[in-house]
């Protein structure tokens, strides 16, 4: 069997945005075959169009000539891209069916029939279907590579103080991780959280230059874009109120996941369901008094829904007359910690309890000493200026 090699493509564009290579690496890399999708091909034309989707995807790929040339590939590859050229030679080995494969096809060349002898799971054409094949590429980067937990904090209640604790927590967290945390404003009416961190006359992307990204966002190219200090990378609304896609919330939470030990979204506004759906930890911000209870207890199922893990931080304001306990019992949710307006916010208790109940790595936390871009060896395919 040949060797392989993860071949990159050196400039083009796909949906209208214009992509680089800055580097190409061989394959003789530990784990990059077993980690890497492979494309079957000897079609040129073929290879070009997928490199072209991959990129944007910022996924490596490693291509092949022909099935029979890696037949190895074709059970421990996590996902299989074949060019109609590659079809015939991958039914004449009388291959196993396997999930994860996927025949590439650039016109409407007939292999239909082929597919389903093969037990292919869909045809694709490009560059029709270039955003689902985009998506198929991408979800499997999600689930094989590992990445930082995301935490979702919101109000229970209008005034909650749900953003102050978000940005307590994110800052005292972001000092304990070597790779920072990305705090993301999910609230597009609140004025910009940046003003809360100081950030307001930063340089760097705010989210009205964000809200029509798609695709892969490289992780260390967001840390180095947005305003950031002392580990804490901010993605903050401004002044100017901007609707957020769902497509452009998953590509930020990918790129925070990838890119931070730690990403901390202030989900106050209805609306940011993705950023729910994906978080590892949920808290509700609840003051400790029986008005505000009663609007949690209506929000509380809805979040619900999307998280498993939810629980709750008690604000004592001071004039609140009931304790944490009973704030608990009536939410029936657990506490993940609690702080008096009369007292200063207990930001590392609560941000410790945060990191544990997320999960987050600690290995190296606060070696801030050695804190640089990890910069990833599978990952190549950077946006141009």
């Amino acid at each position: 069997m040949g060797k392989a090699t993860v071949r990159m493509l050196s400039t083009g564009s796909v949906d209208g945005s214009t992509w680089r290579v800055l580097g190409a690496h061989s394959s003789g890399m530990a784990n990059s075959i077993g980690e890497t999708p492979v494309l079957y091909t000897e079609d040129p034309l073929v290879e070009e169009s997928i490199l072209r989707v991959a990129a944007v995807a910022d996924v490596d790929i490693t291509v092949h000539p022909r099935v029979s040339a890696a037949r190895g590939a074709w059970s421990t590859a996590p996902l299989i891209l074949l060019g109609p050229d590659a079809v015939i030679d991958a039914l004449a080995l009388d291959l196993p069916r396997r999930p994860g494969a996927l025949i590439v096809r650039l016109d409407d060349v007939d292999v239909w029939q082929s597919a389903v002898n093969l037990g292919a799971e869909a045809v694709m054409t490009l560059p029709t279907q270039d955003s689902a094949l985009i998506s198929r590429l991408v979800d499997h980067d999600r689930t094989a590579g590992q990445t930082a937990p995301i935490v979702a904090v919101t109000g229970g209640c209008g005034g909650a103080g749900a953003s102050h604790l978000a940005v307590a927590v994110a800052r005292s967290a972001a000092v304990r991780l070597p790779r920072g945390v990305l705090l993301i404003d999910g609230d597009s009416l609140g004025g910009g959280l940046e003003l809360l961190v100081e950030l307001e006359n930063a340089p760097g992307l705010r989210w009205r230059d964000l809200a029509a990204t798609c695709g892969r966002v490289p992780p260390e190219a967001l840390r180095e874009a947005v305003p950031r200090v002392d580990g804490l990378h901010v993605l903050s609304h401004d002044r100017q109120p901007t609707v957020i896609d769902e497509q452009a919330w998953e590509a930020i939470l990918d790129a925070g996941a990838r890119g931070c030990d730690l990403t901390v979204v202030d989900a106050s506004r209805e609306g940011v369901d993705v950023a729910w759906g994906r978080a590892r930890l949920g808290i509700v911000v609840v003051p400790a008094d029986l008005r505000s209870i009663a609007a949690a207890a209506a929000r509380v199922p809805m979040l619900r829904h999307h998280i498993h893990d939810l629980r709750i931080v008690v604000r004592q304001r001071r004039d609140s007359d009931l304790d944490s306990a009973d704030v608990a019992s009536a939410l029936e949710l657990p506490i993940l910690g609690e702080y008096a307006d009369a007292k200063p916010v207990s930001t590392e208790r609560i941000a410790e309890a945060v990191l544990v109940s997320a999960g987050v790595d600690r290995r190296h936390a606060d070696d801030r000493a050695r804190r640089s871009p990890r910069r990833s060896s599978r990952r190549t395919v950077r946006r141009a200026a």
